[in-house]
């Protein structure tokens, strides 16, 4: 059989008919390429979002060390608050519970010498 013949037949078995045999393999091609093409696209998508999740992996990663570095610093002092004097002790208690030292304008809370600092 001859080139022709084969893809007559095919065809004729494929679709019930052997014409116009040409422009049906050509649109199979056709849809074959841009099948290929529809692929290729979304693999680079796909890659794009895979580098983008190992980037905000790696950035999640970053945070939670740097959380957790302060997180044993606040937990080291809260432990060792007992071993403090007034007013460092009373400082931190107030940084670690409302995250800023609290209104002292007549310098009673923390003392006359951290208001003095303060104003330095």
């Amino acid at each position: 059989m001859e080139r022709h013949e084969i893809h007559n037949r095919i065809t004729e078995l494929m679709f019930g008919t052997t014409a116009p045999t040409g422009q049906i393999w050509t649109a199979i091609h056709e849809i074959e390429h841009e099948d290929a093409a529809r692929v290729a696209a979304l693999e680079s998508e796909s890659a794009q979002y895979r580098e983008a999740a190992e980037k905000a992996d790696a950035e999640v990663e970053r945070l939670r060390k740097h959380a957790d570095f302060y997180l044993n610093r606040c937990n080291l002092l809260v432990k060792n608050q007992h071993r403090m004097r007034d007013p460092e002790r009373t400082l931190v208690c107030d940084v670690l519970a409302n995250g800023q030292l609290l209104p002292d304008p007549d310098g009673k809370r923390y003392g006359s010498a951290a208001l003095a600092a303060g104003k330095g």
